[in-house]
């Protein structure tokens, strides 16, 4: 929590040591992996971001806004892409993780 605290705060340094650290301890911890990729994005740090994102994926599968964080990134990087449902984009999230 102190490290979203610092996050919001814009205190993005103190932020990402508080996150690392969060995560030594838990690293399977997929809110603070996802608060981490938005760290990372905000800093334009794409790929970090994505190991973030991904990484918490693999933790819970399930959440939306993880799912949510990885498809935005996907569309940034492959922009003529259009889906025609939500099964179709799981379905290319799977393949891209």
């Amino acid at each position: 929590r102190q490290g979203l605290l610092d996050h919001l705060s814009k205190d993005s340094d103190e932020a990402k040591r508080k996150y690392l650290a969060a995560l030594e301890c838990n690293p399977e911890h997929s809110r603070t992996l996802l608060h981490l990729g938005r760290l990372y994005r905000q800093e334009k740090n794409v790929s970090e971001a994505l190991t973030s994102f991904k990484t918490a994926h693999a933790c819970s599968p399930y959440d939306r806004e993880i799912l949510d964080e990885l498809s935005s990134i996907y569309r940034e990087q492959n922009p003529c892409k259009n889906f025609r449902s939500k099964k179709e984009l799981i379905s290319t999230l799977k393949i891209f993780c």
